[in-house]
């Protein structure tokens, strides 16, 4: 038997538990079903999936090229949280390290490619992913790297 949670992702799974509560709090009428309740009304819910929509799928690179490691960190967090593959971020970042870093500061790029290699083997062997990607993260984010006028996630 398949737990629900383990199919839906981590915004569906709170926007169903909001629901749910929101659904027994107005039946039972009861006290403490709303204060069992994560998010106690509508504008609550829409506040969740506005949370959710404004991650910048792009923002950890940008924040790379810009040299602010703060922020790609920040940035970082918020896509795991969101639940996303590390996989899916360490090929985003190799696809900035082509295209981008290569363009901007060639000579970076042979670090940058073995710190992605190092990266993706040891996601693939053990280790808090998370973590392995932030260390990453941090590894490639050096100087600003000049950025295009144009390009995915410019604003």
């Amino acid at each position: 038997m398949t737990s629900h949670a383990a199919v839906l992702g981590r915004t569906e799974s709170r926007l169903l538990a909001a629901t749910v509560a929101l659904v027994l709090a107005g039946a039972a009428g009861s006290a403490h079903a709303q204060a069992s309740a994560d998010v106690n009304s509508t504008g609550g819910i829409e506040e969740v999936v506005a949370a959710e929509a404004d991650i910048d799928d792009w923002a950890v690179v940008n924040a790379m090229g810009d040299g602010d490691v703060g922020r790609a960190l920040r940035e970082t967090a918020l896509r795991f949280d969101r639940g996303d593959s590390p996989h899916q971020l360490v090929g985003q970042i190799r696809w900035w390290v082509s295209q981008q870093l290569a363009k901007g500061a060639p000579e970076r790029v042979k670090a940058a490619v073995d710190a992605l290699l190092r990266t993706d083997l040891a996601l693939k062997s053990s280790g808090d992913s998370q973590m392995l990607v932030e260390r990453l993260v941090v590894e490639l984010t050096g100087r600003p790297v000049p950025r295009p006028q144009w390009g995915p996630g410019r604003r």
